[in-house]
């Protein structure tokens, strides 16, 4: 009955946690569209401006560098990658925290705009909490590398991680007290994966912590 009870409590949880997911894909998509007609409206205000004296240029040039360096985060053709790419790069931006990728935008076309979101979402996440343990801000990197290929989709994520991560059957365990309660993003990314017959692991090599997921078409 005790495992019964708990089965039950947990796909409780994971569909709450899905759709948390959801209600923060729509915060996010309407905040990166705010985002974007600021920058627009920005940088055809600028030349207008820029007739004024000395003070208004070097201001001018200040949100300049800013919508350059808004427009280089816009990283794939896929808006839904962009979404949650741009949110996890601009809060790796803030914490010091340096997230290179190298993405396919025909990756994960299979899967649905919510299950994107989410497996990117917790994958990133993941990253970043454990980078942000480690003091060496020159350790402080996340690499992303997404690809698509002879009818694949894959997923190769690495970061630096100062724990001895628990890893069972090539999957992580989590590492806080309540086991329970813990370690729903790992079988959110899971179910994902399962659901399009795919394969998840993951290993710790030289203090670098590496997940890779491989999705057929």
């Amino acid at each position: 009955m005790r495992k019964i009870y708990d089965l039950r409590n947990e796909n409780q949880i994971s569909a709450q946690l899905l759709q948390e997911k959801e209600n923060q894909f729509k915060f996010a998509k309407a905040n990166m569209e705010r985002l974007n007609i600021i920058a627009h409206d920005l940088k055809h205000e600028s030349v207008i401006l820029r007739q004024g004296g000395e003070e208004a240029k070097k201001l001018l040039d200040e949100i300049d560098k800013g919508v350059k360096g808004y427009d280089s985060i816009l990283l794939t053709e896929n808006p839904t990658l962009n979404i949650i790419l741009n949110e996890k790069w601009l809060y790796c931006q803030k914490h010091g925290i340096r997230l290179s990728t190298i993405v396919d935008p025909t990756a994960f076309n299979q899967l649905t705009t919510i299950e994107l979101y989410s497996l990117f979402g917790n994958l990133l996440d993941n990253s970043v909490e454990a980078v942000m343990k480690i003091k060496d801000k020159s350790k402080r990197t996340i690499s992303l590398s997404v690809s698509h290929s002879h009818g694949v989709s894959s997923i190769d994520i690495r970061n630096y991680s100062l724990e001895k991560i628990k890893i069972k059957d090539g999957l992580p365990l989590t590492t806080k007290k309540d086991s329970f309660n813990h370690g729903f993003g790992t079988k959110s990314i899971e179910n994902i994966v399962n659901k399009y017959d795919g394969d998840y692991s993951c290993y710790l090599e030289n203090d670098v912590f590496v997940v890779k997921i491989v999705i057929p078409d």
